[in-house]
């Protein structure tokens, strides 16, 4: 570029008349030198607007200025100028609305001049429109801007600007509802503007994409407080595409709903609320779904115990009778509530109030509120009960007591009770002298001050003063030991007083240490006697008699029992123990008696006794032994294999704790039970456990004790009976007589051997469902007989039981046939005149024809024995009759065929001699032609058993053949005919519900139909176009519902050279369904029809006729339905769930079952999760069996799929157990899996419960007990709690984890004392058993 220098110049900005200046003296020079380049500049003001282009930056040239040039050479510069200097010749975004000035220049002849530009914008913003796009009918619009960063280009800011306006809406035609054309408005800073157009199509919202709201249960519940908002707006709406259906319509769906309430308690309730979402697009077709809302009172009611409290015992007897005050209660959402007080007295069913009979103590009172709902709180109380009245003394009133052999007398206390009580506790006793003699000797010496003690000092000094008076004080709590002051334990004690008479009596005193009583457990020998007390001769050295007993009567522990004895005289005294009696048995218990012996100086002698009683203070009891556990087996069938020794714990033997001093021992008896029903077990021992304890056995109830144990064999798998093929013979008796047959059947059993096997075959002859033969019972694996069968078709049943009682049955189907042809003879010599014609209708005969029968030509055909025999002109049953017209007078050859009804055929040739006797056939005699063709199913082949009709002509329909084919009896040419075929009669052939998965994945787009005849079979409504309706209609004819199309035929038919204008929609203009003939001028052997069955996508219909609806099941696969059997608590009902094995290999079902209604009424149903009340059919009358047909898209899951659970009452008295059973009416029974049509066959099986090992510890319990059971898998189960009289007293709905398992019941949960049976159930699950309550 090139830049205006200029020098010499001051100042910043030039103004023009000094840029003119010095431009003319820049250029001067050349000027003189150039006189022929002549250029002129645009005017100086307006200035020249230059627009910027759309790349924002340009190279101003001397044409875009306007400049005109004449006769200069070389090229024009340009020079922008700011403040007087160039910039060079280039513009950009930032000059826009500048003005500037610029000097235009030709060097080559210095010729210059100058002008004004504008930069100006004028280019429209460059934008790159969006294409027409389609979103789902919930979108946002205001959201949506498709221009990402260089979509839009301009020199300058812009404004994009969006206008929707709405095309349409509420279309239902096609997939669209909704179309807006949008206007984008891009305006720059300068008003340019660029326009884009866009076509926004909102898709119809589908059924299928609406997703409910879920349930509020379980750990989702409401809570009661404060009362929720159960309203859509919180519980949630329907949503499609993450947006709400709210106010009824969403897009072209609709929702309402409809609430049921179900009040549980006070504040607590259940809503089902049930959504339908309503396609007005689609036939008003419609979604339900139930959504329940519950609303719970989780919080229970608070209870403030009163205070603690201390109370006095009454002044006889050791208890108190106290008022207890109320509790406060507050509940919040229930409105009522019950009290009950639990404490030592039991269970008292009030808010407080008199208690009675509480003993000494301290006694934890809980009060228990529950509400309606069941929930329940509480609290405590303590309540100390005290005994605070003083005990009662009796004295011995006189006492003499002699002095020993020291003059002194150390008197116990205790000797001068006459029978001291109190109300409550033991007595203690202490006593003291009133007054004190002078002598010292008197004195005690433990006690100088004669304060109470527990003995007082008497010596001869006191004999000249008799008598002494003693103050005899009792107490109510031990002392201790030794003096104690007067008021010692102060308002626990009361006084008497005794007269002491000294005396003084010179034999030796002698006092044995106490009788005592231990444990056989107490460890002693004959020389450690003395661990049970001793004689000493002071009264200070008596001890008491502690010992250290192992298995005291409270356990491992001290105990004091007694004293020493004491030997005293006046003089020395000498104690001797003598040899003990020990009298001990076999179980340790027993006495020990110890005798001693004071012997004085004097030789005086005085002997006691001590008696030690050996005790088993721990007898040994039921609760001591763990019994075996029943045991149910399916593994073992033999009898020798259930000896104990031969079994596990816990099933071999009886677990015993005895202790030391027990002898105990257990022996078993077996009794043997078989059975034979399909319900009960193959064989049960019922083996009898006694357990004896010979310590305790006095009588017969005590120290014995029994239990049965129950060993069940169980075995449900009934024999095998090998595969019997149907037999089909021939008797070629002259007479016609029958056929003695051979016959054998083998068999075998899993756990019965072949000769334990028992069958008997049943003959039905001429298969009219009365046997006619039972055998006797044959043993063995294999069974071999004959028997003589009549010609005819006949079936021979045979059942095999084992030795279980399980039985299986096989039917045999055995035909035998006449093999004699029959024998054809012809009438001879027959002839017969045309009957007249008017084939144009003109009033007048113009032609003659007449319709012979085969059977005319017969002489007196017959078959030997009888066989039925049918007429033709040919092999072909059907070609029973021939028409002859004018183009046949003369003699015909016939040939008359015999067919009996096993096929076989002979025939004989004869003529018959057609005559025109009315003259009625033309001169020229214009003969008949044929009218014949086939008729087939597009990818299957030839249809059979269709009737042709032939319009126009007063023929009755005629019947396509084993081919196909049809053909017409000869007609006259020239006359005009239509052909009509149709059959009917058989809706559900070729029908199952894997037509409904292909028709599903049609509409989901998933496996689209390729063919017109696809379309039109999918069709079933008839209503050209393929809809959810057509799966509904579909399947009610699968579940028996009605047994034709309610407005369809069952068969369509498309005239063979039929061209679709349009394959993919074959309802654009009709298609022919017969063919016309105008006029009849020639044989026709080629009017030919595809035929099409409606409902049938997989080609499965049987094409031949008479076959009905059978389908076989070709493939290899077996599909399991299995059904399990759940009596109810009461006896009388039963609850059948109904399953299907191995769900994810299927992926559609059909079946029909039923039961014996007149045993067993259903009380309700209800489909399983995966299903809905449309996939069944339920009886509606004894004499209706329910169907089931499902199918799937995405797949089932799981081990096994719940399809329905049935209620049935017991109606019958005999007894027999519910038993489902398969029906091929109106539903056949098939499967079928995702990735083959070949349908699978489907077999019901009985389940029977696992019985899971569970038992109840303490039993018997008389607070709470836990129940322990062993689970095989995780699952939810009911606990259930019986009186022995079968009434429920508790329901508790329980979870199962794999391994062990704890509940706790509690005695207030019952309803006291007794004996209840509890079980466990799931549906995989079931135990039982029992426990006692005691008080």
């Amino acid at each position: 570029m090139k830049k205006l220098v200029t020098t010499g110049l001051r100042g910043g900005l030039l103004s023009l008349p000094s840029i003119l200046v010095a431009a003319l003296l820049v250029f001067m020079p050349n000027l003189r030198a150039q006189q022929n380049c002549v250029m002129s500049c645009p005017p100086m003001d307006p200035p020249v607007e230059i627009s910027l282009s759309s790349a924002c930056h340009d190279v101003v040239t001397a044409g875009l200025i306007g400049v005109v040039a004449v006769g200069c050479t070389g090229e024009l510069t340009v020079d922008i100028l700011v403040n007087g200097v160039s910039i060079g010749d280039e513009i950009d975004a930032d000059m826009i609305g500048q003005t500037f000035m610029v000097i235009v220049s030709n060097p080559a002849s210095g010729q210059s001049c100058m002008s004004m530009i504008k930069v100006v914008d004028k280019q429209a913003p460059l934008v790159n429109c969006p294409d027409d796009v389609t979103f789902e009918c919930t979108t946002d619009l205001s959201l949506y801007n498709p221009f990402y960063p260089g979509d839009i280009s301009d020199c300058s800011e812009f404004e994009l600007s969006i206008d929707d306006d709405l095309v349409s809406s509420g279309q239902c035609v096609g997939n669209i509802i909704s179309v807006y054309d949008r206007t984008y408005t891009i305006q720059d800073a300068y008003d340019n503007i660029t326009v884009c157009n866009q076509t926004i199509a909102l898709k119809k919202a589908s059924l299928t994409d609406v997703v409910f709201p879920p349930s509020l249960t379980g750990p989702n519940a409401l809570n009661c407080s404060p009362p929720p908002d159960t309203m859509p707006e919180a519980t949630g709406y329907p949503k499609v595409h993450g947006s709400n259906i709210l106010n009824g319509s969403v897009c072209n769906l609709s929702a309402v709903y409809n609430d049921l309430i179900f009040p549980h308690c006070s504040g607590s309730y259940v809503i089902q609320r049930t959504w339908t979402v309503i396609d007005w697009c689609n036939n008003n077709q419609s979604s339900t779904s139930m959504q329940v809302i519950e609303v719970v009172d989780h919080t229970p009611p608070v209870v403030a115990a009163p205070a603690d409290l201390t109370v006095s015992t009454a002044n006889t007897g050791c208890t108190a009778d106290v008022l207890l005050p109320p509790a406060q209660i507050s509940i919040d959402c229930s409105d009522s509530y019950s009290v009950r007080m639990e404490g030592p007295f039991g269970t008292i069913h009030s808010n407080g109030g008199l208690v009675t009979g509480l003993p000494k103590g301290v006694h934890r009172i809980i009060y228990k509120a529950t509400n309606d709902c069941g929930l329940e709180g509480k609290d405590t109380m303590y309540l100390t009960v005290q005994d605070l009245v003083p005990p009662t003394p009796v004295c011995v009133q006189f006492v003499a007591i002699p002095v020993n052999q020291t003059g002194t007398v150390l008197v116990p206390v205790s000797v001068f009770n006459g029978g001291s009580a109190d109300n409550c506790s033991t007595v203690y006793f202490k006593a003291r002298r009133m007054t004190t003699p002078s002598d010292d000797s008197c004195l005690n010496p433990g006690n100088p001050n004669n304060q109470f003690d527990d003995f007082i000092q008497l010596c001869c000094a006191d004999i000249p003063n008799n008598n002494v008076m003693v103050i005899f004080r009792v107490y109510d709590q031990p002392t201790v030991p030794g003096p104690v002051s007067d008021t010692y334990l102060q308002g626990h004690f009361n006084d008497c007083m005794v007269q002491v008479q000294v005396q003084d009596k010179l034999p030796p005193q002698l006092i044995c240490p106490s009788n005592i009583t231990v444990s056989c457990q107490f460890p002693y020998t004959e020389q450690n006697l003395n661990v049970f007390g001793k004689v000493v001769l002071a009264e200070e050295d008596r001890d008491q008699i502690c010992v250290d007993d192992p298995a005291g009567p409270n356990g491992p522990d001290i105990y004091c029992l007694g004293q020493d004895g004491l030997a005293t005289d006046n003089c020395n005294v000498e104690v001797e123990e003598l040899d003990p009696v020990i009298n001990i048995n076999n179980c340790g218990a027993g006495t020990i008696t110890r005798t001693f012996q004071a012997t004085d100086a004097g030789g005086l002698q005085t002997t006691c006794q001590q008696v030690i009683t050996v005790v088993n203070y721990n007898l040994f009891s039921e609760y001591d032994i763990t019994w075996p556990e029943d045991l149910t087996t399916t593994n073992i069938c033999e009898v020798g294999s259930l000896d104990p020794e031969d079994l596990q714990m816990p099933y071999r033997e009886p677990i015993l704790a005895d202790g030391p001093c027990d002898l105990v021992g257990a022996t078993h008896h077996d009794d043997l039970f078989e059975f034979s029903g399909p319900d009960q077990a193959c064989f049960k021992i019922l083996r009898t456990w006694t357990v004896i304890d010979w310590c305790q056995l006095n009588t017969p109830t005590i120290g014995k004790w029994t239990h049965i144990q129950v060993i069940k064999v169980m075995n449900t798998t009934p024999p095998q009976i090998d595969f019997i093929a149907d037999r089909s013979e021939c008797s070629f008796d002259p007479n016609c007589g029958g056929v003695t047959l051979d016959f054998d059947a083998r068999a075998e059993d899993d756990c019965s051997s072949d000769a334990s096997l028992t069958w008997k075959y049943f003959v039905d002859l001429q298969n009219n469902n009365t046997f006619d033969y039972v055998s006797g019972e044959i043993t063995g694996g294999v069974i071999h007989f004959s028997h003589n069968l009549p010609i005819g078709s006949h079936r021979i049943v045979y059942t095999v039981w084992d030795r279980c009682g399980n039985s299986s049955t096989e039917e045999q189907s055995v035909t035998i046939k006449s093999c004699k042809a029959p024998s054809a003879k012809c009438i001879h010599g027959l002839s017969t005149n045309l009957m007249a014609m008017d084939t144009d209708g003109d009033g007048t005969a113009d032609w003659g024809m007449v319709n012979l029968q085969a059977q005319m030509f017969d002489a007196g055909s017959s078959q030997p024995c009888g066989n039925t025999i049918t007429f033709a002109f040919s092999a072909d049953p059907a070609d029973d009759s021939r028409v002859f017209d004018c183009g046949d007078v003369g003699e015909q050859e016939v040939e008359l065929w015999v067919i009996d009804q096993n096929g076989l055929t002979d025939f004989c040739v004869t003529t018959v001699e057609i005559q025109d006797n009315n003259h009625i056939c033309p001169p020229d005699q214009g003969g008949t032609g044929i009218i014949a063709g086939n008729i087939s199913v597009p990818g299957s082949g030839q249809l059979t058993g269709a009737m042709v009709y032939l319009d126009g002509s007063n023929l009755t329909g005629i019947p396509s053949g084993l081919n196909g084919h049809f053909v017409f009896p000869s007609m006259p040419l020239g006359g005009t005919y239509v052909v009509r075929p149709e059959r009917e009669g058989d809706a559900r052939n070729g029908v199952t519900t894997l037509d409904l998965v292909k028709i599903q994945k049609h509409l989901l787009g998933l496996e689209t139909f390729t063919t017109p005849y696809q379309l039109i079979a999918a069709d079933v409504n008839n209503s050209s176009s393929i809809s959810a309706i057509d799966i509904i209609q579909l399947r009610k004819l699968i579940l028996g519902f009605y047994d034709v199309f309610p407005s369809n035929k069952s068969w369509r038919f498309i005239e063979k050279g039929h061209v679709f204008p349009d394959p993919t929609n074959p309802w654009a203009s009709p298609w022919p369904e017969t063919y016309s003939i105008i006029p009849f001028s020639a044989n026709m052997n080629d009017v030919d029809f595809d035929a099409v069955k409606i409902g049938d996508l997989n080609h499965s219909a049987s094409l031949q006729a008479g076959n009905g609806d059978m389908i076989i099941p070709r493939s290899g696969l077996t599909c399991e339905i299995e059904y399990t059997v759940h009596p109810q608590p009461d006896g009388l009902t039963d609850r059948i769930d109904i399953y299907m094995r191995n769900p994810e290999i299927y992926s559609a079902i059909q079946f029909t079952f039923g039961w014996d209604q007149t045993s067993f009424k259903m009380l309700d149903w209800s489909p399983g999760e995966a299903f809905t009340s449309d996939d069944f059919r339920m009886p509606e009358a004894p004499d209706q069996n329910a169907s089931m047909a499902g199918f799937t898209i995405d797949g089932w899951k799981g081990d096994k799929l719940l399809l329905a659970s049935l209620w049935v009452d017991h109606t019958a008295a005999h007894g027999y157990p519910f038993q489902l059973f398969l029906n091929p009416a109106p539903t056949m029974p098939l499967a079928f899996t995702p990735d083959a049509d070949a349908p699978v066959n489907v077999q019901l099986v009985r389940n029977t419960p696992a019985v899971a090992s569970m038992d109840n510890r303490p039993n018997p319990f008389n607070d709470m007990t836990t129940i322990r059971m062993e689970s095989q898998r995780d699952e939810d189960a009911m606990l259930r709690v019986f009186e022995t009289g079968g009434k429920c007293v508790m329901t508790r709905k329980v979870t199962l984890v794999q391994g062990e398992n704890e509940f706790v019941v509690r005695k207030s949960e019952l309803k006291g004392a007794g004996i209840y049976m509890y079980e466990i159930e799931s549906d995989f699950q079931y135990s039982t058993n029992r426990m006692i309550i005691v008080d």
